[in-house]
């Protein structure tokens, strides 16, 4: 006999699994298939949670001593570009929370997957792949999944399939989901790893996030995260990474390249390879057809470089939710596809554009070292800049309205003000 479910959701670890928790909440009949173990590496995630994420994981239930367990609060930002400028800011005050968390994904994705076992009617499998999506004309009605250890299939039977299967999702191309590419020519790679023994960034020794800027068309970005690790990203224009070098050496080389972050890493060492993403596109794809939706990545894909990833994908679990509630209440299921597909665009397409603008400066723009040393220091050590940019990183200031050209103008007259009188104090 088919086992019937609800909803059936591919996928479990941060989009599969919160959305399990909320149909748990409605106390609708789910199955979660997980080709994987939780705990275990995720694919290629950016950790980074400020305080509008973690407000959503108090939503839900999740308790913060879990899964930020051993994991230090980052309370500040430090910008240093080569050896022309180098400043701090403190994270402002956004929904009760200063500070922000490198989070270690494995525990974080157990503690959702814990949270969701909660529910009598969830059911939660590891180990267990979907083989195929079965149909009747064009609706989706059930899924047959193959048991990794045995090797053997059954087929399920649903109401509703939802692909929460990341980037690469299975559940789109099997259902063959329209995808709208957002279309820009401003592409970025990213690899990243964690270390151990990592220097403090100076005397304080608090959490923070470092930023490094180059004029070499990349940026390098350092989390203090769980364990006393460090997450060390390095991203940039995808030919950097496209030589006859393997991506790890060329990761390796840029570390190593720098004096200010040779002292950072001088006694340290990696405890994971180097994993990444080549040439990162910005997509949305349809969100829901018949007998079936889509969730987090498998839905939207952008940039990491703004770290709104598990926030992004977080909304769009609570949208789905709500949809799925009213169609179970009688609503009408494209009518609420569509409208989902509008309400993910309009929350995330403001910040994707201030992204993939800050990308075509500060990535593929190639500028002189006269500029970096005059107007690239006078805006970076603004404290308006400083502040605007952190205050939209946290969700507390509109993507439209972050740094209007009249900060840029008045950034410019400060840093000529502050290098005239250092002058004249000498």
């Amino acid at each position: 006999m088919i086992q019937q479910f609800k909803v059936v959701i591919i996928g479990g670890r941060v989009a599969g699994a919160t959305l399990a928790i909320r149909l748990g909440e409605l106390g609708i009949r789910t199955l979660v298939i997980e080709r994987s173990d939780i705990p275990s590496l995720p694919a290629v995630s950016c950790p980074i949670i400020f305080a509008p994420t973690m407000t959503l994981l108090d939503d839900l239930g999740l308790d913060e001593a879990r899964y930020a367990s051993n994991t230090p609060p980052i309370r500040k930002f430090a910008f240093e570009g080569e050896d022309i400028f180098s400043v701090q800011h403190p994270i402002p005050l956004k929904d009760g929370r200063n500070y922000a968390y490198a989070i270690d994904r494995k525990r974080f994705d157990a503690a959702l997957w814990d949270r969701a076992s909660a529910y009598d009617c969830v059911e939660l499998r590891q180990q267990t792949s979907v083989t195929k999506l079965q149909f009747e004309g064009k609706r989706v009605v059930g899924v047959t999944v193959r048991h990794n250890d045995s090797g053997k299939t059954e087929d399920v039977g649903c109401d509703l399939v939802v692909g929460a299967d990341g980037r690469f999702s299975f559940t789109a191309k099997a259902v063959k989901a329209k995808n709208n590419e957002f279309q820009t020519r401003f592409h970025t790679s990213a690899y990243y790893a964690y270390w151990q023994n990592v220097e403090p960034f100076d005397s304080d020794e608090s959490a923070l996030i470092h930023l490094f800027r180059s004029t070499g068309r990349y940026g390098v970005l350092l989390l203090d995260s769980a364990d006393g690790t460090t997450s060390v990203l390095v991203e940039g224009h995808p030919k950097l990474f496209e030589q006859k070098s393997s991506p790890t050496d060329i990761y390796h080389q840029i570390l190593h390249s720098h004096p200010a972050l040779q002292r950072r890493i001088r006694h340290a060492e990696p405890v994971t390879s180097v994993r990444g993403m080549r040439r990162i596109r910005p997509i949305y794809r349809q969100g829901g057809g018949p007998g079936w939706a889509l969730v987090g990545d498998a839905i939207h894909q952008k940039d990491p470089l703004d770290g709104q990833g598990i926030y992004n994908t977080l909304f769009s679990v609570n949208l789905l939710a709500d949809a799925i509630q009213k169609f179970y209440a009688g609503a009408n299921w494209p009518h609420l596809m569509a409208h989902y597909e509008r309400a993910i665009r309009q929350e995330t397409e403001p910040m994707l554009r201030v992204t993939l603008q800050r990308i075509a400066r500060e990535i593929y723009g190639v500028y002189p070292v006269w500029f970096g040393q005059t107007f690239g220091r006078w805006i970076f050590t603004n404290e308006d800049y400083l502040d605007g940019w952190i205050r939209l990183m946290i969700r507390d200031i509109s993507p439209d309205d972050w740094f209007p050209p009249s900060q840029i103008a008045n950034g410019i007259v400060k840093g000529i003000a502050g290098d005239l009188f250092g002058t004249i104090s000498r």
